[in-house]
């Protein structure tokens, strides 16, 4: 009887040990999800505060004097290889390419009159100032598309369809 009783216990012993390696298997899977997710935020840290939107800037009488986008690297990193697509009823759809950009606010004009018709230079700009506008709410004028490389080396795409995202591949140069 106590060899039929060892065995009930031992076999009771077997099932619990099964039952902590499942639950400790699923634990090591939730945690290394975990990980990936963390390592996916961290990779992506400087992409996610680069931007653009369109904008437009006030002369003295707050009429608008210019228009052009507001490109925006609030990391503390340089970009490279930053392009844009730019489109508004006015210009149609337009590309700027900036080779570095720097951490900062910057303003860009385009224009298709004067002297030096196209993107402006870009110049720092305080992005709380009245003398410079956010285009939110126009459907006249918008950034269909950002490009860039980030510090890391690694490429990122931002469009209007699908938000952030790393480009795997590399994009094309």
């Amino acid at each position: 009887m106590a060899d039929w009783l060892q065995v009930v216990v031992d076999f009771l012993t077997l099932l619990a040990a099964v039952a902590a390696a499942l639950y400790a298997k699923k634990m090591l899977e939730v945690e290394s999800a975990r990980d990936v997710e963390k390592e996916k935020w961290t990779r992506a840290e400087q992409a996610r505060h680069i931007a653009a939107w369109p904008a437009c800037t006030y002369d003295a009488n707050g009429e608008p004097d210019s228009w052009g986008v507001i490109i925006s690297n609030n990391s503390e990193h340089v970009a490279y290889k930053f392009s844009l697509e730019y489109q508004s009823k006015m210009f149609g759809t337009v590309g700027l390419e900036l080779k570095l950009l720097p951490p900062g606010n910057y303003y860009q004009s385009y224009s298709r009159d004067g002297k030096y018709p196209g993107w402006g230079f870009t110049e720092n700009v305080d992005i709380s100032s009245p003398r410079v506008g956010a285009i939110t709410k126009s459907d006249k004028f918008c950034v269909e598309d950002i490009r860039f490389t980030d510090s890391s080396g690694a490429q990122w795409r931002r469009s209007t369809q699908s938000g952030l995202e790393e480009c795997t591949p590399a994009l094309p140069a």
